[in-house]
């Protein structure tokens, strides 16, 4: 059974503070996606762990 699992999205410190913030479960637009996935068990279960990493984050207008 998969059962939902959040996604880290990483972005460059040299991108700076953002001038606006992004509000949760806004939509976005990120900037040049990589996908990495970890597996890892732990007892009988198998795990994923999600991170992307990308060029930029910026909110939908």
């Amino acid at each position: 059974m998969q059962r939902s699992d959040n996604i880290e999205i990483s972005i460059p410190a040299k991108k700076g503070d953002k001038a606006e913030s992004i509000e949760v479960d806004a939509p976005v637009t990120i900037i040049k996606p990589r996908i990495a996935t970890i597996g890892y068990r732990i007892g009988e279960q198998a795990f994923v762990r999600y991170i992307c990493n990308a060029d930029d984050i910026v909110p939908v207008k």
